[in-house]
C-alpha cells in the first residue's frame, strides 16, 4: 500500500495558494477526490496520485433540467 497524505500535505503539494481546510475536507466528504479519501478518527487521508473532479458535468445536467422544466410549465 502507498504512503498516506493528511489533506494538507496534499493539497500544499498539488495546489498553489492558502489552505483552507474546511474546503478540502468538503472536497473529500462530498467524493470530489478520486482515488477517495480514507477517514481515521477524524483526519482524512489520500494517497499522492489522488485528484479532484469536480461536478461540473452534473450542474450542466441540472441545469438543462431546469430550463426544461420552466419551459414545460411556462405554457
Amino acid at each position: 500500500m502507498q504512503d498516506l497524505l493528511t489533506l494538507k500535505e496534499w493539497f500544499k503539494s498539488n495546489f498553489d495558494g492558502l489552505y483552507c481546510p474546511r474546503k478540502v475536507t468538503r472536497w473529500a466528504s462530498q467524493g470530489q477526490l478520486h482515488p477517495a479519501a480514507i477517514k481515521i478518527g477524524k483526519t482524512y487521508y489520500v494517497q499522492p496520485a489522488t485528484k479532484r473532479e469536480t461536478p461540473k458535468k452534473l450542474n450542466n445536467v441540472q441545469a438543462k433540467i431546469s430550463r426544461e422544466l420552466e419551459a414545460l410549465f411556462s405554457n
